[in-house]
């Protein structure tokens, strides 16, 4: 079992902070780098060496699709989960074809991200708790940090 470093990849200030305090709060894994560009995160994920990449698929500039396809081009790549706040199929479907490893939208982030997570990488501890919270208090520490 081990512990994953994060790298976040968004534009908003606000989902950042909001992603960052349910990491914290519901597992033991640590965020080892935030852009807010796809420019950024292509110069500085091979540089923090990630196990997992939460992605914005609507990125600026560049967008997401073009982060997924550098980080596969990496020597170590890490797994790729993709967020967005649309939620339609088309989203989904561009992720899946770029090769991402899940797909997340974001109205569901509170109630799904850790046992994503936690599909994505089974060895890994699951929380720092004993057993994860129900899903009630994370959805509410989700809304609280927001």
């Amino acid at each position: 079992m081990k512990r994953l470093n994060i790298f976040i990849v968004d534009d908003s200030q606000v989902f950042i902070r909001s992603l960052c305090g349910v990491i914290s709060t519901f597992s033991i894994h640590k965020i080892v780098g935030i852009a807010d560009t796809a420019e950024k995160a292509i110069e500085l994920i091979p540089r923090t060496n990630p196990d997992l990449v939460l992605l914005d698929i609507s990125i600026p500039i560049s967008g997401g699709i073009k982060v997924i396809y550098s980080i596969r081009k990496m020597p170590k790549v890490p797994k790729i989960l993709v967020v967005s706040f649309n939620n339609s199929d088309v989203y989904s479907k561009m992720a899946k074809a770029a090769h991402a490893d899940d797909f997340l939208w974001k109205a569901d982030i509170s109630d799904k991200l850790i046992p994503t997570i936690e599909k994505l990488f089974p060895e890994t501890i699951k929380s720092k708790l004993v057993k994860l919270p129900k899903k009630a208090s994370v959805k509410k520490k989700f809304k609280e940090l927001n």
